[in-house]
């Protein structure tokens, strides 16, 4: 059985055919817009001799792809790209591979009336699962990418706008169609003892996929998982022999048909080949007049059945996270139930020490009693605290016995709740698993804890506006302080009117606070306006100092400038006043007006 996971749809090969393919489909086309792809990439929409077609190129990780097809992708029509601006009426110019390697060069010419022509070249590189799309001008400066610098780029490239681009050079291993036989077979000295030879190949030499060195090692009618180290000379002749074969093969420059095979009993798609594989005897084949058409008939739908697994994946770990929490709970409160569940006896035992009080001496550990309740009169053995009389004892078997009572009307109240919450993540999870394609999934608009977003947002919408501090000074004034940013934000620009008083400490940071009017038409006493600016200076960085000087304006005064963070304010006017820090005499009252709305 050949050892491939999926599809490689950038192997050098195919690239090699692909580029020609797309030149010849794109040739005298031009760029009418590109658009980001739902999953990772962009699709170049391009206009043809032929008609509309779209140039797409995914930058999945996983499943990373280049191909022309007539069909829309996935794509998202309200998101722009980095390249939008630099290639407004461009010109397909022309596309090639370098170096034999996954590295695309994709050249555009953008004519101006005024300017000219420019040209300006869009390097596709597929290395690893570090994907990129970078486009550069004349001058050899980066205009746009798709990703900035990669974790595991060797070369520290410097890949940012205004950057000038390095390629990353050519691959530092041998590669396969210029090794000759004597390097060849020098190169079973560096074998592993438990490598297998495949795998070997793909180590040490460029430009060869693992499904071709399996391919090279079948038609050498030896086993797939055949270990390096192990091969004698006859064997490695063979090798070498069948390797030219595939070699040869792969190097053609004109191909009839293109070759899809894939599992019959999974219908799932294992590998694309030039020609008719030997690797794949039990699979199902299906030919394609060219590359483009085997790989836009194939990838879109590996994509999404890897999305959904992915995505599925992701969530069923969450939901299966708190499924095992939620079981181990109900497992912890079936324990304590049995535990309460003992409150008869506590009770029991409480009744008969308080029976046996006259007959029984002070200080013993232990008590063996007739249980009355019982119709045999079996004996009971109690034991008892030493340190406290019989009566205590009974009464501490009576407080026992009340709490266990009392947990257990608790614990069945969770246990039911428990259960609830069993029986709605076990729906959550089938659901989940039910789910035939991304689109459903993303249908369910779950949260990133597994629960339904929508139930989340009603929650949300009948949560109340927060409750401020409220304090009630001479006159009957109120007055109300903000506890934090988002708080004095929220006080002095939603909820005070323009004719309320606003406090704060000068030259301190603290609370904002408003005395409100309310709709009365008297004064405001200079009495009240003292204990609000005390209140404001006792909720500042002034709180311990003698006298601190508090300022104070109507509402109206207050702006709050554009991009400011949470409680900064500018004030058009204002006054001062020096007060003493503290709260009012009637402070301690004043909690029980804290239910009011403001």
């Amino acid at each position: 059985m050949p050892s491939i996971k999926r599809i490689n749809f950038v192997e050098n090969n195919l690239l090699r055919v692909l580029t020609r393919e797309i030149q010849e489909e794109l040739a005298e086309s031009k760029l009418e817009r590109i658009y980001p792809l739902k999953v990772q990439g962009y699709a170049f929409a391009m206009s043809t001799r032929r008609g509309p077609r779209y140039l797409v190129c995914s930058l999945h990780p996983s499943l990373p792809a280049l191909y022309v097809s007539e069909d829309p992708p996935n794509m998202d029509k309200e998101r722009t790209t980095p390249y939008d601006h630099h290639l407004k009426k461009a010109r397909f110019s022309a596309i090639n591979q370098l170096n034999r390697d996954r590295l695309i060069r994709i050249e555009w010419e953008i004519i101006n009336p005024v300017l000219g022509r420019t040209q300006l070249t869009m390097f596709v590189e597929f290395l690893g699962s570090f994907c990129n799309l970078i486009l550069i001008g004349q001058d050899q400066k980066i205009l746009g990418f798709a990703r900035g610098q990669t974790p595991d780029d060797k070369q520290c490239r410097l890949i940012a706008k205004g950057a000038v681009y390095e390629s990353p050079g050519p691959p530092l291993a041998y590669h396969v169609s210029d090794m000759q036989e004597p390097a060849f077979m020098k190169l079973f000295s560096q074998a592993s003892s438990n490598k297998p030879l495949w795998k070997f190949f793909v180590m040490n030499l460029t430009g060869l996929s693992p499904q071709y060195a399996q391919e090279a090692i079948v038609r050498a009618e030896l086993p797939v998982d055949l270990i390096a180290s192990e091969l004698d000379s006859s064997q490695r002749k063979q090798v070498w022999q069948s390797l030219q074969k595939v070699l040869e093969l792969c190097g053609s420059d004109s191909y009839e048909k293109f070759y899809l095979y894939q599992n019959p009993e999974t219908d799932t798609p294992l590998a694309i080949s030039l020609f008719p594989s030997r690797l794949f005897p039990d699979m199902e084949e299906q030919s394609f007049p060219n590359l483009n058409q085997a790989t836009g008939n194939v990838h879109p739908s590996i994509l999404s059945r890897f999305e959904l697994d992915r995505k599925k994946s992701k969530i069923l770990k969450q939901v299966n996270k708190k499924i095992k929490k939620a079981s181990a709970l109900r497992k912890s409160l079936q324990q304590d139930l049995e535990k309460a569940k003992n409150a008869d006896q506590y009770r029991l035992w409480g009744e008969l020490i308080k029976a046996n009080m006259r007959n029984l001496p002070r200080g013993q550990l232990e008590i063996k009693v007739t249980n009355f309740y019982d119709p045999k009169n079996a004996p009971v053995t109690i034991k008892l605290d030493p340190k406290m009389d019989l009566h205590k004892n009974a009464d501490s078997y009576f407080r026992i016995a009340r709490k266990a009572e009392a947990s257990k009307v608790f614990i069945l109240k969770r246990i039911k709740m428990n259960n609830s919450e069993l029986v709605k993540l076990t729906q959550l999870r089938d659901d989940v698993e039910a789910r035939g394609s991304v689109e459903e999934l993303e249908a369910m608009e779950l949260s990133k804890d597994g629960k339904i977003l929508v139930k989340k947002e009603e929650k949300r919408s009948k949560s109340r506006t927060p409750r401020l501090r409220e304090y009630r000074i001479s006159d009957g004034w109120r007055v109300f302080v903000g506890r934090n940013g988002k708080e004095n934000d929220l006080l002095t620009h939603r909820l005070a009117e323009f004719s309320d008083l606003w406090f704060h400490a000068h030259g301190a940071h603290g609370s904002h606070v408003i005395l409100r009017r309310e709709g009365r038409k008297t004064d405001i006493s200079w009495k009240a306006v003292e204990e609000a600016a005390a209140i404001a200076a006792w909720f500042s960085k002034a709180r311990y100092s003698g006298k601190a000087p508090v300022d104070y304006t109507e509402v109206r005064y207050l702006r709050k400038p554009r991009g400011a963070a949470p409680g900064l304010v500018t004030y058009l006017q204002h006054r001062s006043i020096m007060v003493q820090p503290g709260l009012p005499p009637k402070y301690p009252l004043a909690e029980q007006d804290q239910e009011e709305k403001i």
